[in-house]
Order: C-alpha cells, then structure tokens, then sequence
C-alpha cells in the first residue's frame, strides 16, 4: 500500500483530504524579504583578501537604505525589500525587490536570518528573510524605483555602549548596548539595541530589542546590527 492509499482518522487518503483541504482555515502571515547591501573597502579583508588597512583614506562601512514613499514609516529609511509573491522562492523574491527599488543585478545574495516579531510591521503578520550582500566598492549604479523616494550609501557605525552580565544558580544574563549610527552628509540616523543573551546549562539564546530608533523605519535598526555582526571582515 502506497502512502498514498492511507488514510487518516476521519477515513481519507491524501488526495481526498487536499482536496477538501480548507488553506482559509489558519489565517496566513505575509512574508517578505529585506536586503543588506554593504559596501565594505576600509577593513583588511574581505574573504581573506587584502583591501585596505583601518584608517586609511578608502571609505568606511556603507550600506544602502531606501526612503519610503509611502505608509507605514513614510518618510523614513529602511533596507530595501518587499513581500515575496506567492508564485516565487525566497531568492527570486530577493532579486527582483532589489532590482526593482535599487536596479542592482547581479550580486550574490545569501540568507541571513529570519525576523517574526510581533508587531514588526503596523500593516499585519509579516515575516521577513533577511539576505545580506558585500560589495567592494561603490561603481555599481543604483536608481530609486518601485515605492521608494531615494536611495543612497550610509556610513554606518555599530558602537558598544556598555554591558552588563547577571549571574544566576543557573546560568548568566548578558545585556549588551549598540548604538547605531548611520549617516550620509544631509541625514543622521540612529538607533539603540538591546542584546539580550540568556545561557543556562546546555542552552542559550539571544534576543534583540529596539530601544530606540531615529529614523529607520520598522526593525530594521537590529536587522543591520545583526548582519554588521555577521560580516565576514577578518
């Protein structure tokens, strides 16, 4: 007997239940992907090859932000992205909004991480896929489309403030302070995260909180933290 053939407690084989199957019956989240384009040439590799020495006169870390043209946060930066249709992958998803709000083609796109907060975004359930790409200079031409107003580089900083670490029977709590800065010449951005790591015996987990934001719309301020975090610079 094939799987197929079996049947479930109320007596249907599997294509019988897709057939009755109801997708109305869990109300579904949007998801939708976001993108991390760094410029990085300041640092004294990338990859393990040799692009510079810290405090030359190449460009410090950059990433590009979009301003939105519409609500939710209008007016305010955020990483460029958008909602995944339902008739392609998390990849093409990430392709296409890049080319659509940047015209950037061509680079190489890996995922990140995955953001499901509660209440990320005002408008409903949104789950995002985070993809972060390293570009070694900043030749490649941008152009503003789809919703958004502008787009330009940032410097970007992700400074320690202080920590603090809380020991317990069972293990310890690590609280970590970031201040994000984000500037380009006209505008100043910022924002302040908290890194919470909580380890017990055998496990532990991080969790990241905005405590503040000035300008960078939804919770995009951790989202950059986290890939300035995973940025392969050694």
């Amino acid at each position: 007997m094939t799987n197929k053939m079996l049947k479930n407690k109320n007596g249907l084989t599997e294509d019988e239940f897709l057939a009755s199957y109801d997708p109305d019956k869990y109300e579904r989240p949007s998801v939708a992907v976001d993108m991390l384009i760094f410029a990085v040439t300041n640092k004294k590799k990338i990859d393990g090859v040799d692009i510079g020495e810290e405090g030359s006169t190449a460009e410090p870390l950059k990433i590009l932000m979009v301003k939105r043209r519409d609500h939710p946060f209008i007016g305010q930066w955020a990483l460029p992205g958008g909602f995944v249709n339902a008739d392609e992958s998390l990849d093409e998803a990430a392709a296409r909004e890049l080319e659509e709000e940047t015209g950037i083609t061509g680079i190489c796109l890996e995922q990140l991480y995955t953001w499901g907060d509660l209440g990320r975004d005002p408008r409903t359930r949104v789950i995002s896929v985070a993809y972060i790409a390293k570009v070694e200079n900043l030749a490649i031409n941008i152009k503003a489309g789809d919703d958004a107003a502008e787009i330009r580089w940032f410097t970007v900083t992700n400074k320690l403030l202080n920590e603090r670490i809380i020991t317990k029977s069972k293990g310890c709590i690590q609280q970590r302070y970031f201040q994000i800065s984000l500037s380009n010449g006209d505008e100043n951005l910022s924002a302040i995260i908290e890194v919470m790591k909580t380890s017990e015996i055998g496990t532990s987990r991080i969790k990241r909180d905005i405590v503040e934001s000035n300008g960078i719309a939804f919770d995009h301020a951790k989202i950059i933290e986290y890939g300035i975090k995973n940025l392969n610079l050694e």
